[in-house]
């Protein structure tokens, strides 16, 4: 089942679908109301199915064309290469969890986290030792800008334009796990502009080249989160369904955000 099949089905057939797929001693799934749930017992996190399939990585002439446009008025220091060439990728089923990972499942195993509220930010070395103790892994860049796009060719997870008004804007933005408060794509994932680890290597480009030869250094993707609100320096870019950067320029401590998936 491809992606634009699956977000077409009814709750109650995306429950038939899903339960049939997830072992029942490690994830609880139902539906409450319209929505449907697939949490995982041990952490109690809430994780969406992510139905495989291919996807054209990068950005398109057309997409890279509406990148200058918007960019024509506002931010000129901005490197495109690195998105570039566009190429198909493919990615199997998984489940993510629907947010990037709050401290709070993280505190049985770090009690110097009992005070910390909202999104967790670690370094990398942490992050993979947590994941390991689940049974978890990290996205991969590709699985990140698949879900991003959500079976669509457009600039952004919310259309080729930003949204016109900073309420809605800022409802993608946020993260704090509140969905009164937030926006999802079309598969239900929350929170895509934080500012999240991957665990694929960095490379300059898409070119058959640079992917031979990738960094030691990570693929981050999102970001425009940290900056809101926004100061006109191209924070948009950061929402960009195609935007990735390296982890070489994260912040003294090397902390991001993180999600965890798990393999179907």
């Amino acid at each position: 089942m491809d992606i634009k099949e699956y977000i077409g089905l009814t709750v109650e057939e995306k429950y038939s679908f899903v339960i049939s797929k997830i072992d029942n001693d490690i994830f609880d799934v139902y539906i409450d109301s319209t929505e449907l749930y697939i949490k995982h017992l041990q952490t109690n996190l809430d994780f969406v199915y992510i139905p495989g399939g291919s996807f054209r990585k990068g950005l398109t002439d057309l997409e890279y064309s509406l990148v200058q446009k918007l960019n024509d008025h506002e931010y000129k220091d901005i490197d495109l290469d690195r998105l570039r060439p566009v190429h198909t990728s493919a990615v199997n089923d998984f489940l993510i969890t629907e947010y990037p990972v709050s401290w709070e499942p993280l505190k049985a195993l770090y009690p110097q986290y009992q005070e910390y509220k909202g999104t967790a930010w670690l370094n990398k070395e942490t992050v993979d030792k947590i994941c390991s103790h689940y049974g978890f892994r990290l996205p991969s860049d590709d699985e990140m800008e698949y879900i991003a796009r959500c079976g669509k060719q457009q600039l952004f997870p919310f259309g080729n334009t930003l949204p016109q008004d900073n309420a809605t804007l800022e409802k993608w933005l946020v993260t704090d796990y509140d969905k009164s408060k937030m926006l999802c794509n079309e598969l239900g994932v929350y929170g895509l502009f934080c500012g999240e680890w991957t665990d694929t290597h960095f490379t300059s480009s898409y070119s058959e080249t640079d992917l031979n030869n990738p960094q030691e250094h990570f693929c981050i993707r999102g970001g425009a989160s940290l900056f809101w609100p926004w100061q006109d320096c191209g924070e948009w870019l950061y929402c960009l369904c195609a935007y990735r950067m390296s982890s070489e320029g994260l912040f003294e401590d090397k902390a991001a955000a993180f999600r965890f998936v798990f393999e179907i």
